[in-house]
């Protein structure tokens, strides 16, 4: 009988601005996963980066057979261009992470670890000082209300080990603006936060300025409040989102 050769855990890893952190990215997630004993894959999503991001990631698809690489056509924001990996994912369970090094990746085995079969997703709770302090205090007020509309641990972010099962659950809630940490509270999900340390980025700046902070927070309250109000017309609910993606790479999407 042939061995099962599913992955474990899918990674998918969002770039933007981020072409110089993905290769130390990918080394330390390699580590930790090999170490752990994890059979993994790696989803990179160049979402329209402007330092074609990609050209960093192309060369590892052929060298390693885990490596794998989404190219969207256009910028499509970070919650799309992450449900676009996880449309590409094959593991058992799926993991969110940005790509600039502020989340360990010595502690995603520790959050796949803790996804017990009654947890729908594990977050890695943000903590420490790992920005300005202005922004900490707008982002923790803002966390704050979440968790009171939805339900989401208050230091929950994108980093983050999710079934399968929720990650569809996902895909078929989105539609064109999509905000996946309210998403994940509508959706009654069993949670549970790990506080992990995050660290100052360790090179370039945020590509979020204050205006597109507030822009965001504000339209993903909107969103839940309205759903939760049962203003949003339910069947209007996209069952199979078709994400703009340019081409894929790697040995899953040849084989």
């Amino acid at each position: 009988m042939n061995a099962d050769k599913t992955p474990d855990l899918s990674v998918v890893l969002p770039m933007y601005c981020n072409r110089d952190t993905v290769v130390e990215l990918y080394q330390r997630l390699c580590t930790s996963l090999d170490t752990a004993g994890i059979r993994f894959e790696l989803i990179f999503v160049d979402d329209g980066c402007p330092q074609r991001s990609f050209e960093i990631i192309e060369p590892l698809t052929k060298t390693d057979k885990r490596v794998n690489l989404v190219v969207m056509e256009h910028n499509v924001g970070q919650n799309d261009a992450l449900l676009a990996g996880f449309s590409c994912a094959s593991g058992k369970a799926v993991a969110s992470m940005d790509a600039d090094l502020q989340d360990p990746p010595e502690a995603l085995p520790r959050l796949y670890s803790a996804l017990t079969p009654d947890l729908d997703v594990v977050f890695g709770g943000r903590l420490g000082s790992y920005e300005p302090e202005y922004r900490l205090i707008t982002s923790r007020l803002y966390k704050w209300v979440m968790h009171n509309l939805s339900g989401v641990p208050m230091d929950a972010g994108l980093f983050f080990v999710a079934t399968q099962q929720l990650s569809t659950k996902l895909i078929a809630l989105s539609e064109c603006n999509t905000h996946i940490i309210p998403m994940i509270g509508v959706l009654g999900s069993n949670t549970l936060s790990i506080p992990t340390p995050r660290s100052y980025r360790p090179s370039g700046i945020s590509a979020y300025s204050g205006q597109d902070r507030l822009s965001m927070g504000l339209a993903a309250l909107t969103w839940l409040i309205k759903y939760k109000l049962k203003r949003k017309d339910r069947s209007s609910v996209v069952l199979e989102k078709v994400f703009p993606i340019s081409s894929k790479l790697g040995q899953k999407f040849n084989n």
